[in-house]
């Protein structure tokens, strides 16, 4: 899988490696570069990446979303023209051994959950997520990704 590139392009958001759950991903029209590293986005299982309109969402050489299995989704809303591109996004959606809490994610999308228009979702490895790892919605591109061990398709 090729890697993203190794310095934030010209009027990227910058998004350091470790705790993201402060980072305002609610901007419209903007390239946010994820640093290579893991990145984490809190620890409720809501704990999401709302996309905006117009917005690219770009991995350097080994940026890794980590749901840490306790948020459910990585990408969430009906944003169009959103770009995922170079990033490894795994671990989304809730495991426990208590039959009594909430899985959730079952019948779920982890990235572009909500089936937005438009979306290019390119060279990413989406791996170990508990439903499926994509949704599409109309005229999305998927290519050139790995889609591996989820825990019921690769997308939907």
């Amino acid at each position: 899988m090729p890697s993203g590139p190794a310095v934030a392009p010209e009027g990227a958001i910058v998004v350091p490696a470790g705790d993201n759950s402060g980072v305002d991903f609610r901007r419209a029209g903007v390239t946010f570069w994820f640093a290579p590293g893991v990145h984490t986005l809190g620890t409720d299982k809501y704990s999401q990446i709302i996309a905006q309109d117009g917005n690219t969402y770009l991995g350097g050489p080994g940026a890794i979303i980590d749901g840490q299995n306790r948020n459910h989704y990585a990408f969430t809303n009906t944003a169009q023209n959103v770009v995922v591109r170079y990033l490894t996004i795994r671990n989304f959606g809730r495991y426990s051994d208590d039959p009594t809490e909430d899985y959730g994610n079952f019948d779920q999308g982890v990235v572009n959950h909500d089936a937005g228009d438009h979306w290019t979702i390119e060279y990413n490895t989406i791996v170990n997520n508990r439903g499926a790892g994509v949704f599409l919605g109309s005229h999305n591109k998927v290519s050139f990704n790995c889609l591996k061990d989820n825990g019921q398709y690769g997308f939907s």
